[in-house]
């Protein structure tokens, strides 16, 4: 039975404009524009009505059974921003689509996803990254992600053949799922995906436009592990973190950076608690790089040695 979006709002003229806007956007059901309230409930006893958009006192109007996602006037959790740009309306209906899809058993696992964060500098987040993608291809096929503001893949690990400014382009221009396979670099028995070329390619992008972008990478690939090392070019890291079973968080002994990593758990607490129980602390390392370390020697730290075996006892409880 086709599944249908819904769209109401008391303006006509912009509910038109956005049911037009978002006709044929991938990752999304059959559009029905309403335009009046009591036209909900008729259609909904032919149709299957699976997620209705509309102004927030209508939120008792979805049938049972249907998702209701409030358009809001203003920019606030648990809703739709009615003047953000349609594309990230778009990606945020898909995100719903693609939950409620994920519920019901009806799409494809993406497989394991495991983030490498810290708020401190300077604690080997990337090499540890770098590690557990080594690790974690010796049971399946992996990826690594970097979002990194400005990463150090290239000296690890060579020149890429792609980097994320070019994942970027090729998802907003719509052609992102037939060219994935072309923008991923392989080396030594996992992939890779370089950091941005800017932080700004990936500053631009919403949050929700963010996750399907990984997404629509993670299906291309089917991969059974993926590692994404977050970094200080995504505005909000919370929805990447989402996506994640595991954050690992690579800590220092020193009383300020101890400090910095309380006060980073409690914001989490407070403001997103079930992203916080999945973040692991790690460390602090006593299996440093050498200073004056060159890229041979980074390489060969991937996949062998004292920080390879410990991220891989790190990550044992996990797999």
């Amino acid at each position: 039975m086709e599944e249908y979006l819904g769209i109401y709002d008391a303006d006509s003229a912009y509910s038109s404009a956005l049911t037009n806007a978002l006709a044929g956007k991938r990752g999304l059901p059959e559009i029905v524009e309403f335009s009046a309230p009591g036209m909900i409930s008729t259609f909904s006893q032919k149709r299957k009505l699976v997620m209705l958009l509309a102004n927030e006192e209508l939120s008792n109007a979805a049938p049972q059974g249907c998702s209701f996602i409030a358009l809001t006037e203003e920019k606030k959790g648990g809703g739709i921003f009615k003047y953000q740009p349609a594309s990230v309306t778009a990606a945020e209906l898909a995100q719903e689509y693609e939950r409620i899809q994920r519920s019901r058993g009806q799409i494809s696992d993406t497989g394991r996803i495991f983030g490498v964060y810290s708020p401190l500098g300077g604690v080997q987040k990337t090499m540890i990254g770098l590690c557990l993608s080594a690790v974690l291809a010796q049971s399946g096929s992996t990826l690594f992600i970097s979002l990194d503001e400005f990463g150090t893949i290239s000296a690890i690990l060579g020149s890429p053949q792609a980097s994320l400014s070019d994942v970027i382009y090729y998802y907003l221009q719509g052609e992102l799922e037939q060219k994935a396979t072309e923008l991923i670099t392989r080396h030594r028995g996992f992939d890779y995906i370089a950091q941005a070329v800017s932080p700004e390619d990936v500053r631009r992008l919403a949050p929700a436009q963010l996750s399907e972008l990984l997404c629509t990478l993670l299906f291309a690939g089917q991969y059974k592990y993926t590692v994404i090392d977050i970094g200080n070019a995504v505005s909000d890291t919370r929805p990447v973190m989402e996506m994640c079973e595991n954050v690992f968080m690579p800590q220092k002994n020193d009383m300020l950076s101890r400090c910095k990593c309380t006060a980073f758990l409690s914001w989490m607490e407070n403001t997103s608690p079930e992203i916080c129980k999945r973040i692991k602390s790690v460390g602090p390392l006593s299996q440093t790089i050498p200073e004056g370390a060159g890229p041979e020697d980074l390489r060969a730290a991937v996949f062998k040695g004292e920080l390879y075996d410990y991220v891989g006892s790190m990550i044992s409880g996990c797999v």
